[in-house]
């Protein structure tokens, strides 16, 4: 159904947290992973190379760029 619900051709940043529950407040953990989401996303989308500060050791969590 989500499939049909935007008919635009822009991109959609969908996030699924599975072991996200009802309580108060969101860990920082959680808080600091919801925003890399968004900038990476953000980042793709508008073709944005980001630049990092030098002397800085960059790696990537899942091994693609």
């Amino acid at each position: 159904a989500l499939q049909y619900a935007d008919s635009g051709e822009n991109p959609i940043l969908l996030r699924v947290d599975t072991k996200a529950g009802h309580g108060h407040g969101k860990p920082t953990s959680k808080r600091i992973e919801e925003y890399a989401d968004i900038y990476a996303f953000l980042f793709k989308v508008l073709n944005i190379e980001p630049v990092y500060p030098e002397g800085i050791a960059v790696g990537l969590s899942n091994g693609t760029k």
